[in-house]
């Protein structure tokens, strides 16, 4: 027997043989008891309800932060590639005037540096002739 109804059963057993009253307050008793049973029920169902219904919108959720953090991916991705891109266009433009000042006799530091410059002067002059001397060294 259910311990919500135990109370009910042993007022009955308590009040069997007494008048008319205690029949009435045993029916709004049990009445009430039923009534508290079919709400937990249909709490119970509301309960059930409301948690699909938040499971759903939580898959929601997740598609929505998927889609949305690969939407980050892909523009960080092209962030850095146009990053790229701008590095190969600033270097070709380099490689563009380092050819046109080589042309005109004029080299391009972003090209070679003067200390690599005096550095393979100083590493050649043991193989120039003696009659030869560059002045900067």
């Amino acid at each position: 027997m259910e311990c919500k109804y135990w109370f009910f059963y042993t007022f009955l057993l308590v009040c069997a043989g007494t008048d008319n009253c205690c029949k009435v307050y045993a029916e709004s008793l049990n009445s009430t008891l039923f009534a508290i049973s079919d709400n937990e029920k249909i709490l119970f169902k509301g309960l059930e309800d409301m948690t699909k219904h938040i499971n759903k919108q939580d898959g929601e959720v997740k598609r929505m932060f998927m889609a949305s953090s690969m939407m980050l991916t892909v523009n960080e991705h092209s962030m850095q590639q146009n990053r790229a891109i701008d590095e190969c266009r600033r270097e070709y433009e380099i490689l563009i005037d380092a050819i046109m000042n080589l042309q005109k006799g004029v080299l391009q530091p972003q090209i070679i540096t003067r200390a690599e410059i005096m550095k393979h002067m100083k590493a050649s002059q043991a193989d120039m002739p003696p009659e030869l001397s560059l002045p900067l060294l």
